[in-house]
């Protein structure tokens, strides 16, 4: 599992157990990853609000593409790779656009606009793409280039796609929630987290939760 470091610039590569496999220096605020299919890992830089890749174990960053400044705004925050789309997923975070960059050259579409802060986005079922954003509409599911709400989250993170759910950070209150993605009905799933940021789904099925008050990553259950 690669977790991205922020604060102190770095990529991680974790073992199953926990232990770093190889730490990369990136110190232009490294926050969202995403495997692209031919195993290079792309990289959202928020400082420079863009996307680079590296094929580890190399440390080289190659620049995937720029988008416009950020301004005093913080810039990118999450991405993922839509596997059904062939294409990166790519909240611009401070222009409250969502766009999608088509595998392997391209190129950059915006999709939606009008989403406030978008930090992160997922594709769903039946086609569909949900974008989480740090506003009182908390999850977005994209319908005519729009963002409609979803249930009634606020100030949700991150969110991924897996057994027919949404499962979805909150990062105030700490919490995981696991959402229906059709009705938006919901449920906590997991609370005490802290700051509940970045989640993905592991092999075995647990969830995997990035808790950025104490720097550490939690394991919990996901829904069956």
């Amino acid at each position: 599992m690669w977790v991205s470091d922020p604060v102190h610039g770095t990529l991680r590569h974790l073992s199953s157990a926990g232990a770093t496999l190889e730490t990369i220096a990136d110190p232009e605020t490294p926050e969202g990853i995403a495997l692209l299919p031919d195993g290079r890992l792309a990289v959202a830089e928020q400082r420079l609000n863009r996307v680079v890749t590296l094929r580890p174990p190399s440390t080289s960053r190659t620049t995937l593409f720029e988008l416009p400044s950020a301004g005093t705004a913080a810039g990118l925050d999450g991405i993922a790779f839509d596997a059904g789309r062939g294409a990166l997923l790519v909240p611009d975070s401070p222009h409250g656009t969502l766009l999608t960059w088509s595998y392997p050259t391209g190129p950059l579409r915006t999709i939606a606009r009008g989403l406030g802060r978008g930090v992160d986005a997922v594709a769903g079922p039946q086609n569909s793409i949900f974008v989480t954003a740090e506003a009182a509409a908390g999850l977005l599911k994209i319908v005519s280039g729009r963002g409609v709400p979803v249930g009634r989250l606020v100030q949700a993170d991150d969110v991924v796609y897996a057994n027919g759910l949404l499962y979805v950070t909150l990062i105030n209150n700490g919490q995981v929630v696991a959402l229906d993605a059709e009705t938006g009905a919901h449920r906590v799933l997991v609370t005490g987290i802290g700051a509940a940021q970045g989640l993905t789904v592991l092999r075995d099925g647990r969830l995997a939760i990035a808790d950025s008050n104490r720097g550490v990553i939690a394991l919990a259950r996901a829904c069956s």
